[in-house]
């Protein structure tokens, strides 16, 4: 069982309104973002680009370097939230309950009279990266304006596919870094744990 950061969460939204976008645009009014983002603003302009008031505002704005999203890569598939009580959560064996953790001087647990929301994502299998899939995915969040965190690591990576989003932050999100925003490469990114 996994539990999903507030991080996570936004990303995962994020990126599903960003595949609908990408599913239901036409060709009159096509994503276009910024083929080389530089700057915060850059990158939040490329994110933007995504809604429909986005796209009616900057395709007259645009400049010569202009790439279009018709496309997006592999990610892992989110299926929907869902509402779990914690005395159905309490009620699990221990060795399958979600672990008491303090993040920022702040205890989260699972009590029983309590409600939880609940991300439920595909399992992704344990595979190896495909290096072109990998480099597919990292054009695609660089272009679209997400910055890493300070420790990717190719642990997070199954198949190709990231499976943990709390990898990467959107423009407008606490913890987005321009000194992290910058084109990266496999090599980068999948960076063997060191025990």
């Amino acid at each position: 069982m996994y539990f999903a950061t507030q991080r996570e969460c936004q990303n995962a939204a994020l990126l599903e309104m960003m595949q609908q976008a990408v599913a239901n645009a036409d060709a009159s009014a096509p994503i276009l973002v910024n083929s080389d983002p530089k700057s915060q603003d850059e990158a939040t302009e490329n994110m933007y680009a995504f809604s429909n008031e986005g796209r009616e505002r900057l395709t007259s704005t645009r400049g010569p370097k202009v790439t279009p999203i018709s496309s997006v890569p592999r990610m892992k598939e989110c299926f929907g939230w869902l509402t779990i009580r914690g005395r159905t959560m309490c009620g699990l064996p221990r060795s399958l309950r979600p672990p008491v953790t303090t993040i920022d001087k702040i205890t989260r647990y699972v009590g029983p009279n309590k409600e939880h929301v609940a991300i439920v994502y595909e399992y992704v299998e344990e595979g190896e990266n495909d290096a072109a899939a990998v480099e597919e995915v990292l054009n695609f969040f660089w272009i679209t304006a997400f910055s890493f965190t300070i420790g990717p690591a190719a642990r997070n990576w199954k198949g190709g596919v990231l499976v943990d989003l709390s990898d990467i932050m959107h423009p407008d999100g606490y913890g987005w870094n321009k000194a992290l925003y910058k084109e990266r490469t496999t090599e980068m990114v999948l960076i063997p744990e060191v025990l």
